[in-house]
């Protein structure tokens, strides 16, 4: 599935924000870290990663920031789909299963970002291996590579 997101500008990147949620231990659980470290080499500042502290730290400097319009979750989720196929959503009405454990639900996350009139959406990745310590298959590798080619 090939993602396409008309709306994104780079060159308004201060409307933009990036929560990328993950465990790089547990094999293709890392896919939201993998893709926000690529973005971070561009875009550091727009970049909050699960990979140094856990959502509930930063959740309330991106719902406060003015300057942010559009807020970006990306994490690996289990839609029933094929290794490494993505999901943009911005809505739950299908069944998205988050596979890690945030403190924070993405239903709940959600609600928060749109309280502040903030736009939210999930680009989620189907896992195909969540191995303790395991090795992130090719598919997610694929996908990371994807997500990160929409933004840059």
């Amino acid at each position: 599935m090939s993602l396409s997101l008309p709306f994104f500008n780079s060159s308004e990147i201060e409307k933009y924000v990036f929560i990328c949620l993950g465990n790089i231990d547990r094999a293709d659980d890392a896919f939201g870290i993998l893709v926000g470290e690529k973005l971070s080499k561009i875009y550091p500042k727009n970049v909050f990663s699960e990979k140094y502290n856990d959502i509930s730290v930063f959740i309330l400097e991106i719902i406060e920031n003015k300057q942010v319009q559009h807020v970006f979750l990306i994490d690996a989720v289990d839609f029933h789909g094929k290794p490494g196929e993505l999901i943009l959503k911005d809505d739950f009405d299908t069944k998205i299963t988050q596979i890690s454990t945030h403190t924070i639900p993405y239903e709940q996350i959600k609600n928060i970002i749109e309280t502040k009139g903030k736009k939210f959406t999930l680009i989620g990745a189907q896992f195909k291996d969540l191995t303790f310590l395991g090795d992130v298959s090719v598919e997610i590798l694929d996908a990371v590579e994807e997500v990160s080619k929409i933004f840059m």
